[in-house]
């Protein structure tokens, strides 16, 4: 709030709403009571006029459910009242309000006023009198659907437990949608936070570490992300055209969803990749798993045509996986497959190290299998007794 009052603090109000009694919302009483407060079906119903915080309170609860609806409906978590609602409303565009500039709170009847000299007059931006203003409802649940808490790297350390990091001064929750943007003052971050968040997006160059995250969305829009930290993904990891993502050393992504590298996009693996059960890797851009890492296929592995996949130590297409192939897939390492791995036509399997089809794996080939120098040698082994025997598999491969 410092930003809009100039106050190291909260003030009051926050926001505004037409509650003139004179001026209010008609309505209709169907209820009608007797003179003792008690329903009396026999007294006539009657419209009326109504203002004040019997209006104005229950129409801003009113806008605040259908933004939670509408959150709710594009896959978000209802905002919370203290940690997110109120940081939120001071982060959007002065368009959302009605900005009231004249008049004051000094108490009024119907028909008198009360020239209180400590009463405070509106002014342009925000004022003691009506806060931000009133809401521009067509605009301002759009822009409360789409909030994301965001960081911007202002305070004394890189923790994300620091209020001072992020908008509206606030720490994130658990379930909240975490925007890491463009040109924020710290771009290297420690999650000391340990919650699960629905989605963490970044837009520039950020290096991640501390405990291990754990988000229901990862994008990378743009830049690089460097995980030094482990991570596990329930719902979809997209790493955009031209950005990279990059799973450093001694760590582990566990994608449970959908991992899609966009064309001309990089994901570098020097730890461990595990695509789950559930899991999908789409790769029409660059994956590299270095010599120190690893990627695991426990669901479906898709290199696309126009994409690579290189492996310069290990990847296995465990028991239930399965692997297709339509781009090029170089083998400089080890390539383990114990269930499909199908090269389809268009596609190429550059075996520079060792592929090892197991018992009960397969590989299907319509399109173009090179092994080249370096590699096993034409062999292309189905399992350990035709590989001891130092021959050709039976089955022809």
């Amino acid at each position: 709030m410092s930003t809009v009052n100039g106050v190291a603090g909260r003030t009051t109000p926050d926001v505004s709403f037409d509650a003139d009694p004179r001026t209010g919302v008609q309505y209709y009483n169907s209820y009608p009571l007797n003179g003792s407060g008690n329903y009396d079906p026999t007294a006539n119903s009657f419209w009326g006029t109504e203002g004040g915080t019997s209006l104005s309170a229950p129409c801003w609860a009113g806008l605040i459910a259908i933004v939670n609806e509408g959150r709710v409906a594009s896959g978000k978590q209802p905002l919370t009242g203290g940690s997110q609602t109120l940081p939120a409303l001071y982060q959007l565009p002065a368009e959302d309000f009605h900005d009231i500039t004249s008049g004051n709170n000094a108490q009024y009847t119907l028909y008198t006023q009360n020239t209180d000299p400590s009463q405070f007059s509106c002014a342009p931006g925000y004022d003691m009198v009506t806060g931000l203003g009133s809401p521009v409802a067509n605009l301002l649940v759009p822009d409360l659907v789409a909030y994301q808490e965001q960081w911007t790297g202002k305070g004394s350390n890189d923790l994300w437990s620091n209020p001072a990091n992020w908008s509206g001064n606030s720490v994130p929750w658990a379930g909240d949608d975490l925007l890491f943007p463009t040109g924020a003052l710290q771009q290297t971050s420690v999650n000391d936070l340990g919650l699960t968040f629905d989605s963490i997006t970044t837009a520039d160059n950020y290096s991640f570490s501390g405990q291990a995250l754990t988000t229901n969305i990862l994008n990378v829009e743009q830049g690089s992300l460097e995980l030094a930290c482990s991570a596990t993904v329930s719902g979809t990891i997209t790493v955009a055209t031209g950005a990279s993502l990059t799973l450093d050393a001694g760590n582990i992504l566990e994608s449970q969803g959908l991992l899609n590298v966009a064309p001309t996009a990089n994901l570098t693996v020097q730890g461990t990749v595990t695509v789950d059960s559930s899991g999908t890797l789409t790769d029409q851009g660059i994956v590299t798993v270095s010599s120190i890492g690893a990627l695991t296929d426990q669901g479906i592995v898709t290199v696309s045509s126009g994409g690579t996949l290189t492996d310069l130590n290990t990847v296995t297409v465990e028991y239930g996986g399965t692997m297709d192939d339509s781009g090029k897939f170089t083998v400089v390492g080890a390539l383990q497959v114990t269930a499909s791995l199908e090269v389809a036509s268009g596609g190429v399997l550059d075996d520079q190290g060792i592929v090892t089809v197991a018992s009960g794996g397969s590989l299907t080939d319509q399109g173009t299998v090179t092994v080249a120098s370096g590699g096993t040698s034409g062999r292309l082994w189905c399992c350990r007794q035709c590989r001891h025997r130092g021959r050709r598999c039976h089955s022809g491969r």
